[in-house]
């Protein structure tokens, strides 16, 4: 009777093992406007893209009333694109999230870059910050990425995982994408933020030691001495 206990909770604490350990299912953190498209422009916005602070940012809609813009690829979400131009400065364009940091998280900021083919594109830099909802906030983590091919686009990530005790938890998260340089432009479309659970590290060291122990307690009711 009491091997038949020991397998049977060593079956449950392997199965609550292999459930923690699984790859938990990432949850999508809401963005307002996270495709520029809200209040459309023609042919193009300076200093105004709604509902994100800006600086030296606008939003474009590709399309033959501008010159340069036939010349773009496909935007990757919806019909606009965000872009700033840094003129030998650095520029940003940035949001304040609802969402607040929790512990044991980790979030992974997406944006997908244009290369345009009229134009020189400045390094992009992608960052995760904690803040309020007034003001910017602390950088968490950040990406950088060069110039790519002309007419196309690449995903650019930027990821951070809090622990228990960061003192950025209860902290609103920010996001932010911005460029510096003389005589060069980023441009961005399609926004995203995840973020997923991740177990404790002292949860899964508690798990495998009793796992460890009832495995080892069981091979000795098999095999005694």
């Amino acid at each position: 009777m009491k091997s038949t206990n020991s397998l049977t909770a060593l079956v449950l604490v392997t199965a609550l093992g292999l459930t923690i350990c699984s790859p938990a299912m990432a949850a999508a953190v809401s963005i307002v406007n996270p495709s520029f498209e809200l209040n459309a422009p023609y042919p193009y916005s300076l200093g105004y893209v709604p509902l994100w602070n800006v600086d030296a940012t606008g939003s474009a809609l590709p399309g033959t009333a501008y010159a340069g813009f036939p010349a773009l690829p496909q935007t990757t979400d919806g019909q606009v694109f965000a872009y700033v131009n840094p003129n030998g400065g650095s520029a940003d364009i940035w949001q304040a999230l609802t969402a607040t940091f929790a512990a044991n998280t980790q979030y992974t900021l997406s944006v997908d870059v244009i290369y345009r083919a009229d134009y020189i594109d400045g390094p992009s830099t992608l960052q995760l910050l904690g803040g309020d909802l007034l003001a910017s906030g602390a950088l968490v983590a950040s990406s950088t990425i060069g110039a790519g091919t002309p007419g196309n686009f690449v995903t650019q990530t930027v990821s951070f995982t809090t622990g228990s005790g960061d003192s950025i938890l209860g902290k609103h998260v920010l996001v932010a994408l911005s460029s510096s340089g003389s005589g060069s432009q980023a441009d961005w479309d399609n926004v995203r933020l995840d973020a997923t659970p991740v177990p404790e590290p002292e949860t899964l060291a508690l798990l495998l030691t009793g796992a460890s122990a009832l495995g080892i307690a069981r091979m000795r009711r098999r095999n005694p001495a």
